[in-house]
């Protein structure tokens, strides 16, 4: 397992054969740069990357023009945000008539044809940042996808063999690695995950009580505490505690 972005997959939809190679040359020479592989599928019909997501294919970022004639732009990154939070849009268009209309979605920038390199680039590289914040993500790669996961979205890490499993509250991400691994990139994650178990990490906000021997989690899942584990589980778990009427305090 590595700390490092290390794969990033790029869809670049645009009706213009000359932004699909334009922006084709500049990511992949900023992945390049960046020591990054970067993988970008470029595509004429906005229906094809709704079907390529359909198919559950998915993309770190999507390059969206707003002047695809075979469907609406608007309407479909908002169909796609709602089935992923993660994906980072980057939308392209001749007029900001329609900008108000992106809001929903979430983008993370906005481009005016002609695209301009540098433009693009201050882009790539902000989301390079934003992906390997340590402090606000924990990233991962699994099956040549990279994966950023708000450490506030993470219920707790289970160790299977060889895989890591992650719960959200949204359902399950796995990875290769080991717990031991994990244990020490989530030390400085704000002081909410601790370790109850040789198989086990949870985030203290899950918790819905401790009793030495078990965590019950908000939504009623048990996980068990084991005798290597539990004192310092229990003392992480009132730190926790601390530490969270500290913030209420200096908030008030």
């Amino acid at each position: 397992m590595t700390d490092k972005l290390s794969y990033m997959r790029i869809a670049v939809c645009d009706i213009r054969e000359d932004v699909l190679i334009q922006m084709e040359e500049i990511l992949e020479h900023l992945g390049s740069e960046n020591n990054i592989q970067v993988s970008v599928e470029t595509m004429e019909s906005g229906n094809t990357l709704f079907q390529k997501i359909r198919r559950r294919e998915s993309y770190d970022i999507i390059c969206l023009s707003m002047e695809n004639e075979d469907i609406d732009s608007v309407k479909l990154a908002a169909t796609l945000r709602e089935e992923d939070e993660e994906t980072v849009f980057f939308f392209i268009s001749r007029s900001s008539s329609r900008i108000k209309e992106i809001f929903d979605v979430m983008p993370a920038a906005y481009l005016e044809y002609p695209l301009q390199e540098d433009e693009v680039t201050h882009w790539f590289k902000k989301m390079v940042r934003r992906f390997r914040d340590e402090r606000r993500y924990f990233s991962f790669n699994f099956e040549r996808r990279t994966y950023h996961i708000p450490y506030q979205d993470i219920t707790y890490l289970e160790s299977c063999k060889h895989h890591i499993e992650v719960k959200t509250p949204k359902g399950w991400y796995r990875f290769y690695g080991r717990m031991d691994e994990v244990e020490q990139r989530l030390e400085n994650a704000d002081k909410m995950f601790f370790r109850i178990h040789k198989s086990y990490m949870v985030n203290y906000r899950y918790i819905s009580w401790f009793d030495g021997n078990s965590v019950k989690l908000m939504d009623g899942e048990l996980l068990p505490v084991s005798a290597t584990y539990r004192d310092h589980a229990r003392s992480q778990y009132w730190r926790c505690g601390e530490k969270t009427q500290e913030r209420v305090h200096g908030s008030a």
